[in-house]
């Protein structure tokens, strides 16, 4: 059995591993809000709904499939989360743009 120092020593370097990870999905999270900022400008400069309840469907499916080694109903809960708080900046920026005027 390892000793307990080199234990702790090895179990910090995987924290900092996950701990990257995190922060690089987190980094990817918010380049993604920064592009539905633009998407909502670009969908109400064209009359364009802020939600396509079919293409959200479509594209949850899509990811299923392709990251099906994830525990079931990670990549839905995922994709909920996400498309919640896009919809939530993407109103904000219809507010914004409306209250400009």
């Amino acid at each position: 059995m390892e000793d307990n120092l080199e234990y702790r020593k090895r179990l910090a370097s995987e924290r900092r591993v996950v701990e990257f990870y995190d922060r690089k999905a987190l980094e990817m999270i918010a380049q993604r809000f920064n592009g539905n900022e633009r998407i909502a400008g670009l969908k109400h400069d064209n009359g364009i709904e802020i939600c396509d309840p079919a293409r959200e469907a479509e594209l949850i499916r899509g990811m299923e499939r392709e990251f099906r080694h994830l525990p079931p109903g990670f990549v839905r809960d995922y994709y909920n989360l996400i498309l919640r708080y896009s919809k939530e900046i993407m109103q904000g920026v219809f507010d914004d743009i409306e209250s400009s005027r």
